[in-house]
Protein backbone atom coordinates (compact mmCIF):
# COMPACT_ATOMS: atom_id res chain seq x y z
CA UNK A 1 0.00 0.00 0.00
CA UNK A 2 1.09 3.12 -1.19
CA UNK A 3 -0.06 6.66 -0.06
CA UNK A 4 0.57 9.76 -2.35
CA UNK A 5 -0.93 12.86 -1.79
CA UNK A 6 -4.77 12.45 -1.11
CA UNK A 7 -4.70 8.62 -2.76
CA UNK A 8 -3.97 5.76 -0.78
CA UNK A 9 -3.13 3.20 -3.82
CA UNK A 10 -3.59 -0.67 -3.01
CA UNK A 11 -3.20 -4.02 -4.60
CA UNK A 12 -2.54 -7.74 -4.31
CA UNK A 13 -2.30 -8.60 -0.48
CA UNK A 14 -2.46 -4.94 0.65
CA UNK A 15 -5.06 -4.38 3.70
CA UNK A 16 -7.86 -3.09 1.62
CA UNK A 17 -7.87 -5.71 -1.32
CA UNK A 18 -9.99 -9.01 -0.78
CA UNK A 19 -6.81 -10.62 -1.91
CA UNK A 20 -4.80 -10.26 2.02
CA UNK A 21 -6.14 -12.43 4.57
CA UNK A 22 -9.67 -11.68 5.74
CA UNK A 23 -11.52 -14.28 7.17
CA UNK A 24 -15.56 -14.69 6.75
CA UNK A 25 -17.84 -16.88 8.70
CA UNK A 26 -21.43 -16.84 7.69
CA UNK A 27 -23.90 -19.64 7.47
CA UNK A 28 -22.93 -21.93 5.01
CA UNK A 29 -25.62 -21.37 1.85
CA UNK A 30 -26.15 -25.05 0.83
CA UNK A 31 -26.45 -26.69 4.14
CA UNK A 32 -28.35 -29.38 5.05
CA UNK A 33 -28.59 -30.69 8.36
CA UNK A 34 -26.77 -33.44 9.26
CA UNK A 35 -25.98 -34.12 12.92
CA UNK A 36 -22.67 -34.49 13.94
CA UNK A 37 -21.08 -35.47 17.20
CA UNK A 38 -19.39 -32.98 19.61
CA UNK A 39 -17.74 -34.07 22.81
CA UNK A 40 -20.62 -36.60 23.40
CA UNK A 41 -23.50 -34.14 22.60
CA UNK A 42 -25.28 -33.91 19.39
CA UNK A 43 -24.76 -30.24 17.44
CA UNK A 44 -26.13 -28.65 14.22
CA UNK A 45 -22.67 -27.29 12.05
CA UNK A 46 -24.00 -24.74 9.70
CA UNK A 47 -21.32 -22.23 9.28
CA UNK A 48 -18.57 -21.75 6.67
CA UNK A 49 -15.19 -20.03 6.90
CA UNK A 50 -14.07 -18.61 3.53
CA UNK A 51 -10.04 -17.87 4.05
CA UNK A 52 -10.56 -14.28 2.20
CA UNK A 53 -12.82 -11.37 1.61
CA UNK A 54 -12.40 -12.53 -2.29
CA UNK A 55 -13.20 -16.11 -1.82
CA UNK A 56 -15.92 -14.96 -0.07
CA UNK A 57 -17.75 -12.38 -2.86
CA UNK A 58 -16.57 -15.36 -5.42
CA UNK A 59 -18.60 -17.52 -3.54
CA UNK A 60 -21.87 -15.32 -4.04
CA UNK A 61 -22.02 -16.63 -7.47
CA UNK A 62 -21.55 -20.36 -7.02
CA UNK A 63 -25.45 -19.25 -4.58
CA UNK A 64 -26.62 -17.46 -7.35
CA UNK A 65 -26.32 -20.29 -9.73
CA UNK A 66 -27.23 -22.77 -7.23
CA UNK A 67 -24.20 -24.67 -7.42
CA UNK A 68 -23.05 -26.14 -4.33
CA UNK A 69 -20.10 -27.88 -5.82
CA UNK A 70 -18.06 -24.37 -6.86
CA UNK A 71 -19.60 -23.03 -3.69
CA UNK A 72 -17.74 -25.52 -1.98
CA UNK A 73 -14.42 -25.52 -3.92
CA UNK A 74 -14.06 -22.01 -3.46
CA UNK A 75 -14.54 -22.24 0.51
CA UNK A 76 -12.11 -24.32 -0.08
CA UNK A 77 -9.37 -22.65 -1.87
CA UNK A 78 -6.01 -22.12 -0.99
CA UNK A 79 -5.46 -18.93 -2.10
CA UNK A 80 -7.63 -15.86 -3.70
CA UNK A 81 -6.49 -15.67 -6.97
CA UNK A 82 -7.59 -19.87 -7.01
CA UNK A 83 -11.02 -18.76 -5.59
CA UNK A 84 -11.60 -16.26 -8.47
CA UNK A 85 -10.44 -18.87 -10.95
CA UNK A 86 -12.81 -21.69 -10.04
CA UNK A 87 -15.95 -18.73 -10.11
CA UNK A 88 -15.05 -18.69 -13.97
CA UNK A 89 -16.28 -22.04 -14.07
CA UNK A 90 -19.36 -21.14 -12.88
CA UNK A 91 -22.50 -20.74 -15.96
CA UNK A 92 -24.02 -17.72 -14.43
CA UNK A 93 -26.21 -14.97 -15.77
CA UNK A 94 -23.88 -12.33 -16.36
CA UNK A 95 -26.36 -9.66 -16.53
CA UNK A 96 -28.48 -10.71 -13.54
CA UNK A 97 -24.64 -11.18 -12.13
CA UNK A 98 -24.21 -7.55 -13.14
CA UNK A 99 -27.60 -6.33 -11.35
CA UNK A 100 -26.32 -7.38 -8.25
CA UNK A 101 -22.02 -6.94 -8.14
CA UNK A 102 -21.97 -4.13 -6.07
CA UNK A 103 -24.29 -4.87 -3.55
CA UNK A 104 -22.63 -8.82 -3.46
CA UNK A 105 -19.15 -6.57 -2.76
CA UNK A 106 -20.74 -3.89 0.06
CA UNK A 107 -21.95 -6.86 1.50
CA UNK A 108 -18.52 -8.62 1.30
CA UNK A 109 -16.66 -5.39 2.96
CA UNK A 110 -19.19 -5.33 5.58
CA UNK A 111 -18.78 -8.79 6.61
CA UNK A 112 -14.98 -7.97 5.93
CA UNK A 113 -14.28 -5.49 8.42
CA UNK A 114 -17.05 -6.43 11.01
CA UNK A 115 -15.21 -9.83 11.63
CA UNK A 116 -11.77 -8.47 11.22
CA UNK A 117 -11.34 -5.83 13.67
CA UNK A 118 -7.63 -5.27 13.07
CA UNK A 119 -8.90 -4.11 9.53
CA UNK A 120 -11.65 -2.31 10.49
CA UNK A 121 -8.99 -0.26 12.42
CA UNK A 122 -6.85 0.78 9.72
CA UNK A 123 -9.53 1.62 7.50
CA UNK A 124 -10.94 3.74 10.15
CA UNK A 125 -7.02 5.42 11.13
CA UNK A 126 -7.66 9.39 11.08
CA UNK A 127 -4.65 9.99 9.42
CA UNK A 128 -6.36 8.13 6.24
CA UNK A 129 -9.42 10.74 6.52
CA UNK A 130 -10.01 12.63 3.66
CA UNK A 131 -7.62 9.92 1.03
CA UNK A 132 -9.31 8.25 -1.45
CA UNK A 133 -8.76 4.34 -1.87
CA UNK A 134 -7.77 3.35 -5.47
CA UNK A 135 -7.09 -0.26 -6.57
CA UNK A 136 -3.96 -0.32 -8.61
CA UNK A 137 -4.99 -2.90 -10.54
CA UNK A 138 -3.92 -2.56 -13.95
CA UNK A 139 -6.34 -5.26 -15.77
CA UNK A 140 -9.66 -4.33 -13.84
CA UNK A 141 -11.48 -1.21 -15.06
CA UNK A 142 -14.82 -2.06 -12.73
CA UNK A 143 -13.54 -2.33 -9.47
CA UNK A 144 -9.86 -1.12 -10.06
CA UNK A 145 -8.13 1.97 -11.56
CA UNK A 146 -6.91 0.18 -14.69
CA UNK A 147 -3.50 1.63 -14.15
CA UNK A 148 -0.59 0.17 -11.66
CA UNK A 149 0.96 2.00 -9.07
CA UNK A 150 3.75 3.43 -10.85
CA UNK A 151 1.59 4.95 -13.66
CA UNK A 152 -0.79 6.10 -11.22
CA UNK A 153 1.56 7.43 -9.15
CA UNK A 154 3.13 9.31 -12.19
CA UNK A 155 0.08 10.82 -12.96
CA UNK A 156 -0.42 11.91 -9.56
CA UNK A 157 3.05 13.58 -9.78
CA UNK A 158 2.17 14.99 -13.16
CA UNK A 159 -1.23 16.14 -12.56
CA UNK A 160 -2.12 16.42 -9.08
CA UNK A 161 -4.96 13.89 -9.64
CA UNK A 162 -6.05 10.76 -11.22
CA UNK A 163 -8.74 10.68 -13.36
CA UNK A 164 -11.39 8.34 -13.70
CA UNK A 165 -14.14 7.54 -16.20
CA UNK A 166 -12.22 9.38 -18.90
CA UNK A 167 -14.23 9.83 -22.27
CA UNK A 168 -12.43 8.69 -25.20
CA UNK A 169 -11.02 5.87 -23.47
CA UNK A 170 -11.76 2.87 -21.69
CA UNK A 171 -13.31 3.76 -18.47
CA UNK A 172 -11.90 3.04 -14.81
CA UNK A 173 -14.34 3.11 -12.22
CA UNK A 174 -12.18 2.20 -9.14
CA UNK A 175 -15.53 0.59 -7.80
CA UNK A 176 -13.91 -0.96 -5.16
CA UNK A 177 -12.24 1.79 -4.15
CA UNK A 178 -14.86 4.10 -3.82
CA UNK A 179 -17.16 1.40 -2.12
CA UNK A 180 -14.35 1.90 0.76
CA UNK A 181 -14.34 5.21 1.19
CA UNK A 182 -18.30 4.91 1.44
CA UNK A 183 -18.01 2.34 3.86
CA UNK A 184 -15.48 3.91 5.71
CA UNK A 185 -16.99 7.29 6.01
CA UNK A 186 -20.47 5.36 7.56
CA UNK A 187 -18.33 3.50 10.29
CA UNK A 188 -16.90 7.38 11.12
CA UNK A 189 -20.30 8.44 12.04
Amino acid sequence: MTIKGDYILFYGIDWPSNFASSPITVYDDFWEPSLIESDNEQSWNNLITFKTAEAYYQSRKAVMARDKYSYYKIALANDPAEAKKLSRLIKLDAKAWDRIRVKAMWDTLHLKFEQNPDLKEKLLDPSLDGKMFVEASPWDGFWGAKRNERELIQEIEEKGHIELRKIGVEPAFNSLGYLLNEYRDKNLI
